[in-house]
């Protein structure tokens, strides 16, 4: 049981990492295509630097 927990947490960890990455290049091809942040990732405020 103790080998499918840490499994499971690598697996989590893994899956965290990806979504991640793919949030990070949407934004840097969003931001290429479009250079203006978008109305609704300015209303989060992480877009504007």
């Amino acid at each position: 049981m103790k080998i499918g927990s840490e499994k499971s947490k690598q697996h989590e960890s893994l899956d965290q990492g990806a979504i991640e990455e793919r949030r990070d290049n949407a934004l840097k091809r969003a931001l290429s295509t479009n250079p203006k942040p978008s109305k609704r990732k300015a209303g989060k405020g992480k877009a504007q630097s």
